[in-house]
């Protein structure tokens, strides 16, 4: 995750604890995570735009004719 190992983590909340307090953090953490799953979701309909978009023909010759015969 990001190259952060267990100890990083552990310092980069008890600096959190420290400067948002005990009553903020919960509120700070959920507002986080909402932005997350925001993000998270806006990524899945771009994807899901950009594959059901038509791919546009640059080069102006006409479509090959299939043999079916």
């Amino acid at each position: 995750m990001f190259g952060v190992g267990f100890t990083e983590i552990v310092v980069i909340l008890i600096v959190a604890l420290i400067v948002l307090g005990p009553e903020e953090l919960p509120k700070a953490a959920g507002k986080v995570a909402r932005f997350i799953a925001d993000l998270r979701h806006t990524e899945a309909e771009i994807k899901r735009d950009l594959l059901e978009m038509p791919l546009e023909n640059n080069d102006k010759t006409p479509p090959k004719e299939q043999n079916n015969g």
